[in-house]
């Protein structure tokens, strides 16, 4: 069987509900899925229990892409879940989990879901159902007028491109970061941050130069901070992507309707293809790498990432700094364990108050390793110094001098061969 789907996020389901009446969808009922997800090397594999339509396992083959896209699948009765649930458990092992309440209405061949999922929010899914097998192999499937119809419901339902969802529900359930935890917490506590204004801001356009015109890819976007400032810098297009589900639901809230922003959550280390980009900035991306072979894999990924001549900035972790110092600018940074190459630091933030607000880990690696990735992956490498606001009185200048000397943070920039 074969159907086109699309998936975004929909704050506003009592909304949901009132266009599919206005449309005059026809109500099938409320049922309460549970969704186990198994490990499979190729498409995805998932046993739902449903109060609706009992078990049944569902395995499928989908491209992921945040626009509408063909899946191909089948649907067989199960008899006895715990069964089936334990032996693919035993077989392939547990993926994840998704339990969501999901809304079902009908227009014509589309089914419209409105999901409410657990941990994760309120959603909201097109399901066109193609036609037979037989009129797929003859090629009258009318997949171009399936195509057209979502895209119209995509209209009628005011739902913005930066709403769209590539995956499914398994990738934003298996994306639990330290981000996820403190999201709310995080923003809050930079939003007022001076060091963003006087250092971070300054820097990054000083290193990026002119973007105007230019496609740009945002790792780690956390809640779109600099996504956003990077559109208004004339950026033609920026592609906003982070592990934490949470981080990139703020990220949608705090950007509206932008047109050319886009948000995916995505772990770089496994960065899908969203085609090449003049510059890629990371805000604090590649000390989270656990491991030398996660750091490369990172770094492969931005090169992938970058057109010939493109240009990579990023904030990363100062390998010279002098850890235990105490709290400098709001922030401390704790040694774990002796120090060595991949060995954990904990950086513990601060208010202006003194209030400890979150903390998380980062990991240390030595200049060299660094090097050697970015020049095995065809970036020619600069360590380079923070840039201070300008206008800053003598006694500012003083006291942010320590960025450009001994602080947890420096800067990296790269251009791809």
């Amino acid at each position: 069987m074969q159907n086109i789907e699309i998936k975004a996020r929909y704050d506003d389901l009592t909304l949901a509900r009132n266009i599919a009446r206005k449309l005059n969808a026809r109500f099938v009922g409320e049922d309460h899925q549970v969704d186990t997800y198994f490990k499979t090397p190729k498409g995805r594999l998932k046993l739902r229990e449903s109060t609706l339509c009992g078990a049944e396992l569902i395995p499928y083959l989908r491209p992921d892409q945040a626009g509408p896209k063909k899946s191909h699948y089948a649907v067989i009765k199960i008899p006895d879940p715990t069964l089936i649930k334990g032996l693919f458990s035993e077989l392939l092992g547990v993926e994840a989990v998704v339990e969501k309440t999901r809304e079902i209405f009908i227009l014509d061949n589309v089914r419209i879901h409105l999901d409410v999922v657990k941990g994760l929010g309120n959603f909201f899914e097109f399901e066109a159902v193609c036609g037979t097998s037989a009129e797929a192999a003859t090629g009258n499937t009318g997949h171009l007028k399936d195509i057209e119809k979502v895209n119209w419901l995509l209209e009628m339902f005011q739902i913005p491109q930066s709403a769209l969802l590539e995956g499914s529900y398994r990738e934003l359930v298996g994306a639990k970061p330290e981000y996820d935890a403190i999201a709310g917490e995080y923003a809050k506590g930079v939003e007022d941050r001076d060091d963003r204004q006087v250092v971070f801001i300054p820097t990054a356009f000083h290193y990026l130069g002119d973007i105007k015109g230019l496609r740009v890819l945002d790792l780690a976007c956390g809640e779109g901070f600099f996504t956003r400032l990077l559109k208004a810098g004339g950026a033609v297009e920026v592609v906003g992507v982070d592990v934490s589900s949470e981080m990139i639901e703020l990220a949608l809230r705090k950007t509206g309707d932008a047109k050319n922003i886009k948000y995916v959550v995505n772990d770089v280390r496994q960065l899908k293809d969203y085609g090449q980009f003049d510059v890629v900035f990371a805000g604090f991306l590649l000390h989270y790498a656990s491991s030398v072979e996660e750091l490369d894999q990172m770094i492969r990924n931005i090169a992938i990432s970058l057109k010939s001549g493109g240009r990579f900035i990023t904030f990363n972790e100062n390998p010279d700094h002098t850890l235990h110092q105490g709290i400098q600018y709001g922030v401390e940074t704790l040694a774990l364990e002796p120090v060595a190459n991949g060995s954990r630091v904990k950086l513990i933030h601060y208010s202006k108050e003194g209030r400890r607000l979150f903390e998380f880990t980062r990991y240390h690696y030595e200049r060299k390793i660094y090097e050697e990735i970015f020049t095995k992956h065809g970036l020619r490498f600069r360590w380079e110094n923070f840039v201070l606001a300008e206008g800053l009185s003598i006694q500012d200048k003083e006291y942010w001098s320590a960025y450009t000397k001994d602080f947890s943070i420096t800067v990296l920039t790269a251009r791809k061969n």
